[in-house]
Formats: C-alpha cells, structure tokens, sequence
C-alpha cells in the first residue's frame, strides 16, 4: 500500500488490507485443494472459493472494526470473480457444516466457522444500489481486484517487471522546452491556466489550436493520468506527437483502444520478428492500467457505469489518477450521459477530471452542477484570428458551378451528412473537377490510402487544388486546413467541427465567404444522423451569421444559445440523455454482466463485411494463414480481412437481407463475404440499401 498511502483514507486502507488477506482463504476447502492436485478446472461439488471464503469471517469482529461498512467486506471476497450462482443458502451452510468444518479441524481443532448467509455477499439491495454504498465497495473490490491481478498473472515477470504501476513523470519541462524550442514563445494564457489549477477540477473552453494538448499535459502533472478521445484516429495521432515532441518517453506511454494490437505492429519502430510478440504484451500491460500516461477511447474506462461485476478495477484505478476529456462535444447524448454520471462516481472516489474543447453545451454544466460534481468555473480561451464567413444556401443542393471554378485554384472540402449523398456529389462533380471521395464504407486499404490523401491536400501550404468530399468522418479525426468548405446543414456542435478543417489557423479577410452551408435536411429526423429538433434550432440560430464573418466570439455565443438548458430540454435530443442519465441512477449492481456493458456502451453491434469481389483474396491469401497453428500467421490472416473489410452496422445488414443481400461467415471468424456491389472510387455502392443514409 506505499504505492497508494497517499490516496486513500486510513479506513479505506485497512479495509483493502483485510480483503487482500482474506480473498482466496476459501480456498483451504477439499475441493479446491483435489482440484490442484489433479489439475483440473473444476471439481463435482465444490462451492467457488470466494464464497467460502467468507465463511471465515466473523461477521460481530467485523462490525466492531469497520462499522455498517463490514458488509462491504462481505460482498468484495463473495464478489471478487464473476461467478454464476446457482446454489443457495442451504447449500453453502451445508458444505461448511458437512464438508470444510470436519476437514479443517483435522489441522485445526479450535477452528469455529461463523455461518454467514449467501444472500449477504450480493449486490442487490436497495443500500446496495445507493452511490455511496457503491462507491465505497467500488474502491475495495476495485483495488483487491487489481492486486489479485498483478499477483497471480502468469506473465507477471513480463507485465509486471516495473511494478504493479510504472511510476508517472511530471512532462512540464520537456512541454516547455518544446514550445519555447519551436514557436519561441513563453506558454499562452491557457496553457497558463491548466498548469496553475493541477489540483482542481477544471473546464477549458478553447479554440482549435490554442494548445490545448500541451496544457493538458502541464495540468496532468506528476501523477497517473487517462487522456480519452473519442476517435482512434485521434489517439493515433497524439500518440504519436507526445512521442515525436519528447514530451513523455515511449516506455511510460499507454495506448489503448480496440486497433492497438495493430497500431504497434505495423508501426515502423516494430517491423522486427518480434514484433508480434511485443504488441501483445503491451497491449496486456495498457489494459492492466499499468502505465502511468494512458491515451484511450472513453469505452476503455467508463463501462463501469452500468455497475457490472468484474468492472470495478477500472473506477478504482480512477480514483487516484487525472482524466483528461477531450472533444466531449463529439459524443451522443447517451455517451454524455455515462460521461457525467462516471465522473460523479470517479470525483466521489477522489479522481480529477479535466474537460477540454473548442465547443461546450452549457446544459452540460447545469447537469454537472445538480448532479454535485465538483468544478472550477469553466474558463474560456478565444483566439482573436477570424477565419470564416459563412453563407447559407436555403436549397438541396450544392452550387457545383461554384464549387468547379473554385476547385480551379482552392482546394475545396465537401462535407455530407451520409454516404448515400457523398457519393451522389461525387458523381456529379468526378468528370469536371478532380474530385476525391472518402467516407466509411470503403474497405480499411482504400479508407487509409484516401486518408492519407485527403490529409497531405489538407496541409495549408498544399497546392493539390481540387474537389475533396467525405462524410463525418473529417469531422475532428483529420487535422486538415482547407481553402474552402462546403457543407450540409446539421446541428450546431457538428457545424463548429466542420468550419474547423477550413481556415483551421489562418485569418481569413476575403469579400466572398469561405464557407457555404446547404439547408438540405438530408440525414435529418427519426433513425436517422441528426435529432430533427436540433437542426432545425441549429438552422434558426445560425441566420444571424448569415453573410458575414462568424467570429470566435460569434461560435460561442452561438453554440451557448443552441445548447442552453431552457431552450434544449423540450428537444428529443435532451430527454434522450435525461433518460440515459436517469436509467443509470436506477442500475441495481449487477443488473448487467461486462459483456452486456460493452454492448449498451458502444449501443451499435457492427459486422465486418467483405465484398464478394475480394473472395478470391480471402480464399488465395486470408484462409492458409487463418488455419495455421502459427499464432503470427493467424494475425496476418486476420489482417487481410481487415484490410478488406467494411463496418456495417447491425441495421443496415437486417434491411440489406431483406432486400436480397446474401451474407457468408469466412470460417469461423466474425467477418462475412457479401454480394454487394463495391469499386475504388465510390466504395459500397449499395445496390440493395436504401438505408444507407443513416450510416457514417
């Protein structure tokens, strides 16, 4: 506990200690020791040994100790593997009386086992469920299970040969030298900010390249920190920058999210033959928590709001460590929902949060305020460049004259609002103008390779003139600097996102505007991208900036009126995260399993599927490596699917079957070959789906 003497309460320690001695006692019963005798998993008869294990304790001891809290000690060992009961009470009192009593007291006489009752070790009660009872048995279970972790990990040499935490350093120096080294310049007022309120709570309201990222390095200071983002993309990307400005060495750095085993393998520094081997530990280590600056997805860390079992290590871990926020605009309702009850939870425990964006719905403030969260009045950082002028077009479609003489001599950005209609304005401009499209439903080889080109166009000083269309997607994973954006009309937040890959950093002092917004209501109302009430009080609020220069200023003021907690609580889009947020309060523990959790968090089941005209690839290339014993060939087997594959969700392949569409499971892999029409340019042209606006 020297690690952590300084996080927890003198109780709250004690009580840790206890159930780290008293955890895997059980296992002194008959059942458990034939069963390592022998080998086996499992053994007729027996009672898990976290059960018995309880039946060690004494429950009138305990209360005089720790007080109403003892029954928390109770349910942290009961708990401390997800089980499936299927017994009851009788049968745990009768296996004590019968069956551990008469073979401990062979070894010892003066043993007395204290009868407990199954039913206390659950979680289910009404006291159960209160947050202050949760939070409490949180923490223990959490942390118990952390040790239990790290000391019986068959890899524990590997995972763990720093220590069960690789001790955390402070990244101000080498921040600052950066900044000082490349824009020779002292830290601007925000950065300022965040290193001067380490110890607190805070809300940094910034525009695009304020240095947001480095400021949140200085407020992290010397402890464990959690950097979340909502695209992996991004977390590629800064990643990558901390590395290559020395702000944190290679080796204290995490990197977490469902494509990490991937990231290092293909990264240049790990090519080698041991490559394979490398990531996989270090994808064990990240999810062990065990580096002390971690850059994630959300999901990595706050699936512990639906109270499952097994889920308790990750607000535990929270409690002592600095959770860093970034783009919390870019989230659904109900992912703000599980963002704003998590940190409840994790302030509750002690954990700090930092929230960092260029854009805030201030209703999120008022929820945070009612819900008892702790912050510093959220500060704000507007830079003075004025980088847009925007006009609206009240039509359904684009000006494509406009957008081929300007193509001409700018490069020009498309944003749609579905892939339906991106490919739609791609065919009408592909034969005047250079034109390239991008969105999700390219196979992953030609998603990266068009990336990769719409980023190098995106560069200020690129001279790529032409026609660049995409979806979403560009929204906040690219960091692009167009000449000009033309875009379908959606709701405020995702608005500001876009104007921010036009004129990202420059002024803009032209007589014509910039940016040129399409009220076409594509991708807008039930089941579909964009909640209905939404665009349309985003639409209404945004005429007043119509034909002219939409400031910094003008952007907050904006999203502020938007986002306003009286005028948003009648839209679908707010009771949609009230009841989210609501629902949550209500969660008994363990009303889900880990695996429930995950569904619910993510909210979207997506299959991976493969165009039929990639079939022979699979069959030639993907199958010999998939049946191979060679745990290197089966990766790049699954690497060649992956490549080859496109995420559809769940929806989209229940109306495509309807429609015709034939889908066929590649062995026994979760990919599918599908005949659905797909070429280079286009992507899934979709022959069957009607639907297809709906999917980004």
């Amino acid at each position: 506990m020297l690690l952590y003497g300084d996080f927890f309460t003198e109780a709250d320690k004690k009580m840790i200690r206890f159930v780290c001695e008293y955890h895997d006692i059980g296992k002194k019963n008959p059942h458990f020791q034939e069963k390592i005798r022998k080998g086996q998993w499992q053994i007729e008869g027996e009672i898990p040994h976290g059960v018995l294990s309880c039946a060690f304790l004494n429950r009138k001891q305990l209360k005089e100790k720790f007080g109403d809290l003892y029954i928390i000690i109770f349910q942290a060992i009961y708990n401390h593997h997800t089980r499936n009961f299927d017994f009851q009470d009788s049968d745990v009192n009768a296996y004590i009386s019968e069956v551990l009593e008469p073979y401990l007291k062979k070894d010892y006489p003066d043993l007395s086992l204290d009868s407990f009752g199954h039913t206390l070790g659950k979680l289910n009660s009404q006291k159960d469920q209160s947050d202050n009872f949760y939070i409490k048995y949180t923490l223990i279970k959490g942390m118990l299970n952390k040790f239990d972790y790290a000391a019986s990990t068959e890899q524990f040499d590997k995972i763990y040969n720093e220590g069960i935490e690789i001790q955390p350093l402070d990244a101000a120096t080498n921040v600052k030298n950066f900044i000082s080294k490349s824009f020779k310049s002292d830290l601007n007022q925000c950065q300022k900010y965040m290193l001067d309120n380490r110890d607190n709570n805070i809300i940094v309201i910034a525009s695009t390249g304020s240095g947001k990222t480095e400021g949140a390095l200085l407020w992290a200071g010397k402890n464990k920190t959690f950097y979340t983002l909502p695209i992996k993309v991004s977390i590629d990307a800064i990643y990558k920058r901390i590395i290559n400005n020395n702000y944190y060495p290679m080796q204290k750095l995490g990197h977490l999210h469902s494509d990490t085993l991937r990231f290092f393998i293909r990264e240049d520094n790990f090519k080698q033959d041991s490559a394979y081997d490398y990531a996989g530990l270090y994808l064990k280590r990240a999810k062990a928590f065990i580096f002390p600056f971690t850059i994630c997805t959300l999901d990595q860390l706050f699936l512990f709001v639906f109270k499952s079992s097994g889920l308790e290590i990750m607000p535990a871990t929270l409690s002592y460590s600095k959770l860093i926020i970034d783009e919390i605009q870019s989230y659904t309702p109900s992912i703000l929902a599980y963002i704003i009850y998590g940190l409840k939870l994790i302030t509750a425990m002690g954990g700090k949060f930092c929230i960092m964006t260029a854009t805030l719905p201030p209703f999120i403030l008022r929820i945070m305020q009612e819900e008892g969260i702790p912050f510093k009045e959220p500060k704000v950082f507007l830079m003075e460049k004025k980088r847009h002028k925007i006009k609206i077009l009240h039509t359904d479609d684009f000006d494509y004259e406009l957008i081929i003489n300007s193509a001409q001599t700018k490069r020009v950005l498309i944003i749609c609002n579905t892939v339906k209609r991106s490919q739609e304005v791609y065919n009408a401009l592909k034969d005047k103008v250079s034109a390239t499209l991008l969105h999700s439903r390219f196979i992953k080889a030609d998603r990266d390779q068009k990336e990769d080109l719409i980023k190098k166009a995106g560069q200020k000083t690129s001279k790529a003139y032409g026609v660049y269309i995409s979806t979403q997607i560009v929204e906040a994973s690219l960091d692009i600097d167009f000449d000009e954006l033309h875009t379908d009309m959606c709701t405020a937040d995702a608005l500001l996102q876009r104007l921010g890959r036009c004129y990202r950093s420059r002024d803009y002092n032209q007589s014509e505007p910039n940016v040129y917004i399409v009220d076409s209501k594509i991708g807008v109302g039930k089941n579909s991208v964009y909640d209905l009430d939404l665009y349309n009080l985003s639409l209404e609020l945004l005429k007043k900036y119509d034909g002219k220069l939409f400031t910094e200023e003008d952007k907050h003021e904006y999203i502020q009126k938007v986002y306003d907690y009286d005028t948003i609580k009648q839209t679908s889009f707010y009771k949609g995260f009230e009841d989210r947020l609501n629902t949550l309060k209500l969660l008994r523990p363990n009303d889900y399993s880990k695996q429930e959790a995950q569904f619910k968090f993510r909210e979207i089941i997506s299959v991976q599927v493969i165009p039929s005209c990639f079939e022979k690839d699979i069959n030639d290339l993907a199958l010999p490596l998939l049946k191979s014993s060679n745990s290197k060939d089966k990766f790049e087997g699954f690497e060649i699917l992956r490549e080859k594959s496109i995420s559809l969700s769940k929806r989209s392949i229940e109306s495509l079957m309807k429609k015709g569409a034939e889908f066929h499971r590649v062995m026994d892999t979760d990919y599918y070959l599908c005949n659905l029409k797909y070429n280079q340019d286009e992507g899934l042209t979709n022959m069957f789906d009607d639907e297809a606006d709906n999917v980004l």
